[in-house]
């Protein structure tokens, strides 16, 4: 399943994290479609290459208007997900969609990576709301990035 998913992987950590609270995911992408989703996943990797599952969000492109500010802490995304708040998908024009994960309390251990892994589509929970051949254009930097929720001490 891995190699059929979009992973960024971080360096190993220096001293154990805690992640705690609703971590979140922007990501700037056009779509070839006029709809979409997507499915980000947050994992821990160990030393030895196996990795864990720690949480997932998804977003369906048409619901990505935000309410307020992000606060991957308290509250995440605020959104009101009313039909009147959706926004159209443009093909080809890019989006900065920002995905809420649900809420985890995990310690990640000093010398795994942390991942985060994201698709188009999750067959086994979700129908698919884009077509078929849908494709994606990711720009990587600041535009797309992980806030994560960690607590210290």
């Amino acid at each position: 399943m891995t190699g059929s998913l979009l992973t960024f992987t971080s360096g190993p950590l220096r001293a154990d994290v805690h992640v705690l609270g609703f971590p979140v995911v922007t990501i700037r992408l056009a779509t070839s479609g006029t709809d979409g989703a997507v499915y980000v996943y947050l994992e821990a990797v160990d030393p030895g290459g196996d990795v864990s599952y720690l949480t997932e969000g998804c977003l369906r492109f048409l619901h990505r208007r935000t309410t307020g500010p992000t606060d991957p802490v308290r509250l995440g995304v605020p959104r009101t997900f009313a039909r009147s708040d959706a926004l159209r998908v443009v093909p080809g024009n890019p989006m900065e969609p920002t995905v809420q994960l649900l809420p985890v309390s995990a310690v990640v251990p000093a010398g795994h990576r942390v991942r985060v892994a994201i698709a188009g589509h999750d067959a086994s929970c979700f129908v698919r709301y884009g077509p078929a051949d849908e494709t994606f254009t990711l720009r990587l930097g600041s535009d797309s990035h992980l806030d994560l929720p960690v607590r210290y001490g």
